[in-house]
């Protein structure tokens, strides 16, 4: 075999041995790629629990209705809030944390009752996720520690399905009874109904009303309370 002839044989061994490199490599990569994302999908979701969400709401009456509509407190309660809110509205979580634990304390009393109406169209990706995670807990009887739990999510972790399911065995719920609740037509229409009903007081959330009159200021909802009682 001539010089250049047995050049010409290892200048081909060189490019398959490279081209078998590079395939070993990219079949290594892969491997690397498949393993990281299947123990990401694997991996338990971390669902955290805001403090005492397990005994916040003993002993009060709550219940969910018909058009999945979350109610606390006394049911012939002379006072009524009702709020239009989103698990995924920054505004609303304000609520949540700066006026509407106070008016838990005053739910306590029997005088006050609050109606959460959840509302999926806002808030973006998981919005309506939360809205029937909360509808669906209610038909156990948890409806607020599902709520405050959505809100204590936001800005902390996504709600995904994986981290609801953490939460309703962490609220000791029925999952079978549970899923069947959240993947029903139902939780659906119940999640998505309050936004047309909004949408005749104000086009988006926190919307709040008091003995159904709407309130400019939502966060001013604990004070509007007091002038009411005060006055009756």
């Amino acid at each position: 075999m001539s010089r250049r002839a047995q050049r010409q044989v290892t200048k081909q061994r060189k490019k398959q041995q490279q081209r078998q490199i590079m395939l070993i490599g990219g079949i290594i990569v892969g491997v690397i790629i498949l393993s990281v994302a299947a123990i990401y999908l694997l991996r338990p979701k971390d669902a955290p629990m805001p403090d005492g969400v397990k005994e916040k709401y003993a002993g009060i009456p709550q219940s969910v209705d018909e058009d999945g509509v979350g109610h606390l407190g006394n049911p012939d309660a002379r006072y009524v809030v009702r709020e239009f809110s989103s698990f995924l509205c920054p505004h609303c979580k304000d609520l949540h944390e700066e006026a509407m634990g106070d008016v838990v304390e005053m739910v306590k009393s029997g005088d006050v009752r609050i109606e959460f109406v959840p509302i999926a169209q806002i808030g973006g990706p998981g919005s309506e996720e939360g809205s029937k995670a909360a509808i669906c807990a209610g038909e156990q009887g948890k409806f607020w520690e599902m709520h405050d739990i959505l809100f204590y999510w936001q800005d902390r972790v996504s709600i995904t399905k994986a981290r609801i399911d953490t939460a309703i065995e962490e609220l000791g719920l029925d999952k079978n009874d549970f899923n069947d609740c959240y993947n029903s037509g139902d939780a659906r229409r119940q999640a998505n109904r309050g936004y047309d009903e909004m949408s005749q007081y104000a086009d988006g959330t926190p919307t709040v009303l008091l003995n159904n009159v709407y309130q400019q200021n939502p966060y001013n909802i604990v004070a509007a309370l007091n002038e009411l009682m005060a006055g009756q």
